[in-house]
């Protein structure tokens, strides 16, 4: 993916940096200070929250993700132009 996590001291995770030419940065879609909200669970269809769980629960729900990984992120305005339109998730 190419994300490197860390949390703060709530058990948030955050973007911290981003591998070039790795698929997050290609996307143009994540950025560093980006808040992890929701990962694909390791079964079904379903999202499971974040916040507040810790870096070590949300990597564990990363490596699991079967075949599918889908994550949410809540959009750091850090960094980048935000349009006031514009929702604050990625």
């Amino acid at each position: 993916m190419g994300l490197v996590l860390d949390e703060d001291k709530n058990g948030n995770v955050f973007v911290t940096s981003i591998d070039a030419n790795r698929r997050a940065e290609k996307s143009g879609k994540v950025f560093v200070g980006d808040q992890v909200m929701m990962v694909s669970a390791t079964f079904g269809d379903d999202l499971w929250s974040c916040e507040g769980v810790g870096l070590t629960r949300v990597l564990s729900c990363i490596t699991l993700s079967p075949l599918k990984l889908i994550i949410c992120m809540k959009c750091s305005t850090v960094n980048r132009l935000e349009i006031p339109s514009q929702s604050n998730w990625c």
